[in-house]
């Protein structure tokens, strides 16, 4: 039967005390990324840097080319003969303070517009709005808009039915949409390298790519980054569960470990550890634990049920007490009172009516 790994990924989340995985999309704070491109612009001949700004005149309309005129004289106003030129434009200091302003306000508008529908789960929208955030004010962006791009494209990759850790189930999913996503968390890093969420989630998108490494090395930094959050904890230990290395269980079970220390709360922690306890270490008794931990904190479906049937199964296989028997199969129903159809669980009841038989 097949098991479901539970990732902790962070689809919109930020990883808050309230261990809810949906993200605050409140506002954020405006922070300036243009200092590179401004820095290159000044170093570049100064000839070709007053061209460029004299030439903007007939550019204005564009809000952003507006704003950049306006970074490039801050940059540049001890240079006498740029401030003259803008002059010549019939721009003011405070008309270009006025523009860059509004680019920003619009960015940052339509940036809360692209919030609402991602809440209300319009993520086609969302991402509209998104993009339309970036180009009102390219060098002024908000802090994470890259970081809800993915985010939004994530989201309408799980309408497709995208299913984590799938072992290439995801055949309607193309490699391309992947390497997309990977690459608006990669913006998003560029724009905050402290930021764990996109570290942890394209860390995620590397193990569906079957990049184990890639993948690896972004846990290890989110978990570096913020090593209070036990999401990549979880993650990571997915890591060793996939590559089989030699000793891959201590690691695993270490970092489940520190995950639940950190956050005893943590229903997927607990669901991945029980997880390891039946289907690797065969200690029985410590999944039941765990998989009643998950349940006790809220973490219900039909695979939950399914796994503690097969768990309930094979104890009874080592002990043949019946009793364990008898709770496998009220599991293995439990499941089924989900999802009728589901065919792992009605393979478990034959299993059940089998050992059933023997036994009579």
């Amino acid at each position: 039967m097949n098991k479901e790994i539970i990732f902790g990924i962070l689809l919109i989340a930020l990883g808050g005390a309230s261990g809810s995985y949906f993200i605050n999309l409140g506002r954020s704070k405006l922070s300036l990324n243009s200092e590179e491109r401004i820095k290159a612009n000044s170093n570049e001949n100064n000839e070709k840097t007053l061209n460029e700004i004299s030439n903007l005149d007939s550019k204005f309309d564009d809000l952003s080319r507006r704003q950049e005129a306006f970074e490039i004289y801050v940059k540049n106003s001890i240079n006498p003969q740029l401030q003259e030129i803008l002059s010549q434009n019939g721009y003011t200091i405070k008309q270009l303070e006025k523009i860059a302003d509004q680019a920003i306000q619009d960015s940052q508008d339509d940036f809360e517009i692209g919030n609402a529908y991602f809440v209300r789960a319009n993520y086609d929208k969302a991402l509209e709005y998104f993009r339309k955030s970036i180009n009102r004010a390219p060098a002024n962006i908000p802090t994470t808009v890259y970081f809800n791009i993915a985010q939004a494209k994530l989201k309408i990759l799980e309408g497709k039915g995208l299913n984590y850790l799938s072992n290439g189930s995801n055949t309607n999913i193309t490699n391309e949409e992947f390497n997309e996503i990977i690459n608006d968390f990669s913006l998003a890093i560029e724009q905050n390298g402290n930021d764990f969420r996109s570290y942890n989630n394209r860390g995620i998108i590397y193990l569906e790519l079957k990049q184990l490494e890639k993948s690896k090395f972004d846990f290890e930094k989110a978990i570096e980054l913020n090593p209070n959050d036990p999401l990549g904890y979880i993650n990571l230990s997915n890591i060793y569960l996939q590559k089989r290395d030699d000793d891959f269980l201590r690691p695993a079970l270490e970092l489940l470990n520190e995950a639940i220390k950190i956050d005893p709360s943590n229903a997927h922690a607990h669901y991945n550890r029980a997880n390891l306890y039946e289907s690797y270490l065969g200690e029985f008794n410590n999944a039941v634990n765990d998989y009643n931990n998950a349940l006790i904190l809220g973490f219900t479906n039909k695979h939950i049920y399914l796994n503690m049937g097969t768990t309930y199964g094979r104890w009874f296989e080592q002990s043949k007490e019946q009793e364990r028997l008898n709770l496998a199969e009220m599991y293995y129903k439990k499941s089924l009172e989900i999802d009728e159809k589901f065919e792992d669980a009605l393979q478990g009841l034959k299993n059940i009516e089998i050992l059933k038989n023997r036994i009579d």
